[in-house]
């Protein structure tokens, strides 16, 4: 069992506003978390935004969310111009969820570049909660666990340990989050003992859908986003005697189908049930900033 450190809580205690950033290109852990991390901090009296690069992406995966739980998540605002006079004058602080910090953020990143002060003002006054081990001893404070299948899996273990796990919009954001990161528990992040399987069950418990989560991951999948999937899956190099995948998503491809999801998830499913295959790189490059970002799914990872 994890033990959540007091400065998580201090750090809660010590502001009454809260940034909670994603990482570009938001996945459907790194939104469930916030969601549910931003809805728990409005439950605890506490304001906040949801800043992001990716509101698009964000508002589809958000759609999904709230409609295996039936109900929507009220008066979260979600921008991606947070004010960064907010943090410097010490009347805001920072979450950092399934990510290591602003460098994460993409093109919020962008906005913050260059200017030393405000991003160790921001590293000052930041939480980290993520399950990637870059993050170990990044953040003012941090709860980071490696062996954790996702960020939302940290996020419920913070969040039962203040109000409990009563609230299901909450819990299904959190369940969602889970089941998208480990590819609704068949990729390897979800083979670290049963511990992911409790934290779900508790979930379930409080009334997150696992039949209706898992038809919407697995569901809705038009013409475009097969087109989208096709085009990746074509394009895709094996490495190292066919034990490794690489696929590369450039700008290009990006903004011609900018409305459609993009079928990661999909892939590593694909690639990885393709006999010797052990690794599946995701690349993403934008040629505006020159911004790489990068994932990878294994059989021992």
């Amino acid at each position: 069992m994890r033990t959540i450190s007091s400065d998580v809580g201090e750090f809660l205690d010590a502001k009454t506003f809260f940034y909670v950033f994603c990482h570009a290109s938001p996945d459907g852990d790194c939104v469930g978390s916030s969601l549910a991390f931003a809805a728990f901090l409005r439950k605890i009296g506490r304001n906040c935004e949801i800043a992001t690069d990716s509101k698009k992406e964000f508002a589809l995966l958000q759609a999904k969310i709230e409609f295996c739980a039936g109900s929507s998540f009220e008066g979260i605002p979600v921008t991606d111009r947070p004010d960064f006079n907010l943090i410097c004058s010490g009347k805001a602080s920072c979450v950092f969820l399934d990510c290591f910090g602003i460098e994460r953020t993409g093109g919020i990143y962008a906005l913050a570049k260059g200017d030393e002060g405000l991003l160790k003002k921001i590293r000052e006054e930041s939480l980290v909660i993520d399950h990637h081990a870059s993050s170990i001893g990044a953040g003012k404070c941090r709860y980071v666990d490696s062996d954790a299948s996702s960020a939302s899996e940290l996020v419920l273990e913070v969040i039962g340990s203040r109000i409990g796990l009563e609230d299901r919009l909450i819990c299904t954001a959190l369940f969602f989050g889970i089941a998208s990161d480990t590819g609704f528990f068949r990729f390897s992040s979800a083979s670290n003992g049963a511990g992911t399987f409790r934290s779900c069950a508790k979930l379930i418990d409080a009334g997150a859908p696992p039949n209706i989560v898992g038809a919407v991951l697995d569901g809705g999948k038009d013409a475009d986003y097969m087109d989208y999937f096709l085009t990746l899956a074509k394009s895709a190099e094996f490495l190292c005697s066919g034990k490794a995948v690489l696929i590369v998503d450039d700008e290009s491809l990006y903004r011609k189908y900018s409305k459609v999801k993009r079928p990661s998830d999909d892939l590593y499913r694909l690639f990885m049930k393709i006999s010797g295959v052990e690794a599946v790189f995701f690349v993403k490059i934008s040629d505006t900033d020159g911004f790489v970002d990068g994932s990878v799914r294994g059989a021992a990872l």
